[in-house]
């Protein structure tokens, strides 16, 4: 497991190492660094337009668990050769797939109603029973054949037969189907990166899909453990996550480069504050007690 990871010189990350347990959330405004943090942890390779404000002497490099100091990310993350970031795009999880065996989600989701028909019966009902107990306005889900391309489609929990295609369904069913599909994959990553995996939702499904990423990374849904870190800047779904899981990130007013906070837990007055604010992290972030102000 990933436990740190220094980066250097890599866009707005011009010094910062990252404390990591198996479920981490970065949370910040816009432009504070989320995107980086995302592609310093998952690609393979930097370009000139990756270092720090084009500085052509400083390349930036990684520390991971503080060993070595490496330009290449590939060799940096040996330990955690599979590492991949997902960002869902509503489109693509909708759209009808040519008929494969598919084994695995791309980063896009555009793999969801293959991957779905590939898994055994068994994995199926597994995949099933997991969704509706997240959306139960759904009793059953199917992938559909059709001219050659299939998709998934919804059963009505009220009316036996009656099948919603993908454009039929909310955002936040097509969301929560591809949050299950992470852990039903054949190889799953080692490391999971999700860029705001509580776009869509409504509140209650959040705290619902908090737990299950949490269940993810430790093993207690589908194969094997992964290490699972998101970025989000909703207060709703920081107030679905523990103190210890959240790191709050901004930008330096005086050299713009990217500053990260954990929450000071081990203050003897912490639980104190966290009471006053009803152990809400989502209102004390808004009020710039923890990494910032929000939007500045």
């Amino acid at each position: 497991m990933l436990e740190s990871v220094r980066i250097q010189n890599f866009r707005c990350l011009r010094d910062v190492t990252l404390e990591l347990g198996p479920f981490t959330v970065f949370v910040g405004p816009n432009a504070s660094g989320k995107s980086a943090i995302a592609d310093a942890l998952t690609l393979a390779q930097v370009s000139a337009t990756d270092r720090w404000r084009g500085t052509p002497n400083n390349p930036p490099t990684w520390a991971v668990n503080g060993k070595g100091s490496f330009q290449d990310p590939k060799q940096a993350f040996a330990i955690s050769a599979d590492r991949r970031k997902y960002t869902f795009i509503l489109s693509n999880l909708r759209q009808s797939q040519q008929a494969n065996e598919v084994w695995t989600l791309d980063s896009i989701g555009s793999h969801l109603p293959n991957l779905f028909d590939t898994l055994s019966r068994a994995d199926q009902e597994s995949f099933v029973s997991d969704f509706i107990r997240l959306v139960p306005m759904y009793s059953d889900i199917k992938a559909r054949a059709s001219g050659g391309a299939k998709r998934l489609q919804f059963e009505d929990r009220w009316q036996s037969n009656l099948w919603y295609n993908p454009e039929q369904v909310s955002d936040g069913t097509m969301l929560i189907a591809a949050f299950v599909a992470l852990g039903f994959q054949r190889n799953v990553p080692t490391l999971a990166v999700i860029e705001d995996p509580d776009h869509g939702l409504h509140p209650y499904l959040q705290r619902h899909i908090a737990e299950m990423l949490r269940k993810l990374s430790k093993g207690e849904l589908g194969s094997k453990p992964i290490q699972i870190v998101c970025t989000t800047h909703s207060q709703s779904f920081l107030n679905c996550l523990e103190p210890e899981e959240v790191r709050f990130i901004r930008r330096s007013r005086e050299t713009g480069e990217t500053e990260v906070q954990k929450a000071p837990t081990d203050n003897p007055n912490w639980q104190k504050v966290y009471d006053q604010f009803q152990t809400s992290l989502g209102s004390m972030w808004l009020t710039g007690s923890l990494g910032g102000v929000p939007g500045i």
